[in-house]
């Protein structure tokens, strides 16, 4: 067993406790730790740890990382928006008293034009969408990666490429990740799951096996 995988057996126990799916993950790949070492913060030097470097090397699965980010945020004893001098999110530098740089900023600060049943606009939850941005974020492209595509999204509005913020369970601000703007118009209103299994049938479909209508996701209610 490698010295970065076995590196994960030293965290402390309430971390894998709640990442229960840790040993699903890929192996990092090799020179990973080279190009990719932790970087002690402030803030909080195993989240920093945790976060930045071990969840992009180690998950794939963006899910699961943002949720173990959110996670050892919550477990630190600084508030994550405590100013740092380094982004919290790129790494890249903070503006002057904030924890993160002017780009992050926005995208963490942009409205959620959407509403509930009622009509009541939501209020986002930055610490989730914090969490999300370290995971996603890729410093080999200098960009946030698509959580479903991987491919490296972008600040033009009106591109395909369109970072936005995808409710991955519809409605709830705490369950959330960056996504390019196509497959987020593309996912509507569906689930995390009902998604991907409609993605799954149609793929199946174009290769020229019939449809399977059980994918097809019902109404919401």
């Amino acid at each position: 067993m490698d010295e970065q995988w076995t590196a994960v057996i030293r965290w402390p126990t309430a971390v894998l406790d709640v990442f229960p799916a840790l040993d699903d993950c890929p192996r990092p790949r090799a020179g990973a730790r080279s190009a990719h070492a932790p970087r002690w913060s402030p803030w909080s030097s195993m989240a920093r740890q945790v976060t930045r470097w071990s969840l992009r090397s180690w998950c794939v699965n963006r899910r699961i990382g943002s949720q173990l980010a959110s996670t050892v945020m919550r477990m630190s004893t600084t508030s994550y928006w405590s100013a740092s001098s380094e982004c919290k999110a790129c790494g890249r530098p903070s503006v002057a008293g904030s924890y993160a740089c002017e780009p992050c900023r926005r995208l963490l600060q942009r409205v959620e034009t959407r509403r509930d049943a009622l009509g009541v606009g939501r209020s986002v939850n930055r610490e989730a969408r914090l969490a999300a941005m370290t995971c996603q974020w890729d410093p080999d492209v200098g960009a946030f990666r698509c959580h479903y595509t991987g491919v490296p999204l972008d600040g033009q509005p009106g591109s395909r490429r369109y970072a936005t913020w995808e409710h991955l369970t519809p409605g709830v601000e705490s369950d959330v990740g960056l996504v390019a703007d196509l497959v987020n118009r593309m996912k509507t209103d569906m689930s995390d799951a009902e998604f991907r299994v409609l993605v799954k049938a149609l793929a199946r479909h174009f290769d020229g096996a019939g449809f399977d209508f059980s994918a097809f996701p019902a109404d919401p209610p």
